[in-house]
């Protein structure tokens, strides 16, 4: 640690007498006398800051030595650096290479590399992964990270697909450029996606409503009398959110669960089903639900989805490590590793009792088995009694 001097401007000058008793012995032989005369302290610090030469203009003009880059919005140090211009990763990583901006903090550069890594594989094989640590702190990211793709392809869908973290990374959107084109992510398009499914529930309550009310009509009116709002809070035609999610509106009302409230005929004709307020609500809610994981399938599939399967080594090494679909340990073993300070490990009555909660428990859950298939069984014939009522109602009512 370097001894420094640094002067503190709100203290009040020393005594000019080097004697003065309030003057340590130990700081007499490093004080000169005209520091005597300022309010001077000396301490210590653990970072070390170097001096650097004031940088001075040669000339005012803007227009030749500008402060900020105009390509990648950065202050320039034209005494000790030079400018940037914003493609040096494809100099050091080649083609096919992306930028990634927005990474979240507090994680180390490996880490990070490694969720890149998982969510980037699936469109293609990955030549390089470089999460930037920061210059001050080597053991966290910085915010920026790189990526090279082996093929053109693969680079082009990637910077496609949003990448939003989940809440433990601060629900970070991270933001891509393709160093090659210049193409860009799109920043609110995962904000777009969450509106578009919020919006497809009021449309199909929209829809149901004005059938109901105004009946019948063709598949290429369903647009009639349904609105939606946009990304500026603006009402339009109900179009862009269904055929953004869906591609049309037969896809739309034909995916579950909203063919429970509606019915296309063979020659294009949309009609309602009969169900009840209650009804339409929890069909709904199912909808919002089934909406949530078609974009998590959309957007986050598992990362081994669609690949070449892996050798038979690497997968019984995977299995060795992964103990979600192992039984636990049998429950006497359990209670061995324990103390014996909070358990009698060899109590007959305990064990007994361990014995007797065992056998309840496994009762217990042949019984809700039980329910739950009788349960599923009974909803699945209620629905296809009222599903098969309502289209002989349809027929009789259209004739």
């Amino acid at each position: 640690v370097d001894k420094t001097r640094f002067q503190m401007p709100w203290t009040t000058p020393m005594n000019k007498n080097i004697d003065d008793p309030g003057i340590h012995p130990m700081m007499k032989p490093l004080l000169k006398p005209e520091e005597l005369q300022v309010g001077t302290h000396y301490g210590a610090s653990f970072m070390k800051w170097y001096w650097v030469k004031k940088y001075r203009r040669r000339t005012n003009s803007r227009f030749h030595f500008p402060e900020v880059s105009l390509v990648t919005g950065k202050p320039i140090d034209w005494m000790y650096g030079e400018p940037k211009s914003g493609y040096e990763a494809v100099k050091v990583f080649g083609p096919n290479t992306l930028e990634l901006k927005n990474l979240p903090m507090g994680r180390t550069p490996q880490y990070m590399e490694e969720r890149l890594r998982r969510f980037f594989s699936k469109f293609g094989a990955i030549v390089h992964c470089r999460a930037v640590p920061h210059p001050l702190d080597p053991y966290q990211c910085e915010g920026t990270g790189f990526i090279t793709l082996k093929s053109r392809k693969a680079a082009l869908q990637a910077v496609k697909a949003p990448l939003k973290f989940p809440a433990s990374l601060h629900d970070k959107v991270v933001k891509m450029r393709d160093l090659d084109t210049d193409k860009q992510s799109d920043a609110q398009q995962w904000t777009k996606i969450e509106r578009w499914d919020r919006q497809l529930c009021s449309v199909a309550e929209q829809l149901h409503s004005n059938l109901l009310e105004k009946g019948e009509r063709s598949l290429e009116q369903a647009f009639r009398d349904v609105s939606e709002i946009d990304i500026n809070g603006r009402f339009e035609a109900a179009d862009e959110s269904v055929f953004q999610r869906f591609g049309g509106w037969k896809a739309f009302l034909q995916s579950d669960p909203f063919y429970e409230l509606f019915h296309i005929t063979p020659e294009g004709v949309l009609r309602p089903l009969l169900v009840t307020s209650e009804q339409r609500r929890r069909i709904l809610i199912r909808a919002r639900h089934r909406l949530r994981e078609k974009r998590q399938e959309d957007y986050f599939p598992h990362w081994r989805a669609g690949r070449v399967a892996l050798p038979a080594h690497t997968e019984r090494n995977i299995r060795l490590w992964d103990y979600s679909g192992k039984d636990p340990l049998p429950e006497e073993l359990q209670i061995m590793s324990r103390s014996t300070l909070y358990h009698v490990i060899h109590d007959e009555k305990f064990l007994l009792k361990r014995r007797m909660n065992k056998v309840r428990n496994a009762r217990r859950k042949e019984v809700r088995e039980e329910y739950r298939a009788k349960y599923v069984a009974d909803k699945e014939r209620r629905l296809t009694s009222k599903r098969e009522a309502s289209e002989r109602i349809a027929q009789i009512t259209h004739g």
